[in-house]
């Protein structure tokens, strides 16, 4: 698993590319977390992700939670079919932020899509 940041304005962009498993998983909690603790709002582009297990689900989750307590925003993006299909089996698609792509999720988060 690999990650790259990109800070645009007040959003942390986390681009995330291998598989979001048990062994990432802490690695990617603090970095969520950090971002929201921060004061910053957070998007995650999953477009270069083949595989999430529950350990990852729960990081977004915690995020979700973290940024509605603190005001601030958390959005998935670029969910492919395979990880679409575990987080529908998880039920999770209803509690998650999510968005097609990266231009939408910013814009979902409220800043204009990168020119």
């Amino acid at each position: 698993m690999e990650y790259k940041l990109r800070e645009q304005g007040d959003i942390l962009v986390v681009f995330l590319k291998g598989d979001v498993d048990l062994q990432f998983s802490p690695a990617l909690r603090r970095v969520l977390l950090d971002g929201l603790g921060q004061g910053r709002h957070v998007a995650v582009d999953l477009e270069g992700v083949d595989l999430i297990d529950s350990s990852g689900l729960a990081c977004f989750l915690e995020a979700c939670k973290v940024a509605r307590d603190t005001a601030r925003r958390f959005v998935v993006c670029g969910i492919g079919p395979k990880v679409a299909r575990v987080i529908e089996l998880a039920r999770l698609q209803q509690i998650l932020p999510l968005a097609d792509d990266l231009d939408s999720a910013l814009a979902a988060i409220g800043t204009p899509p990168a020119g």
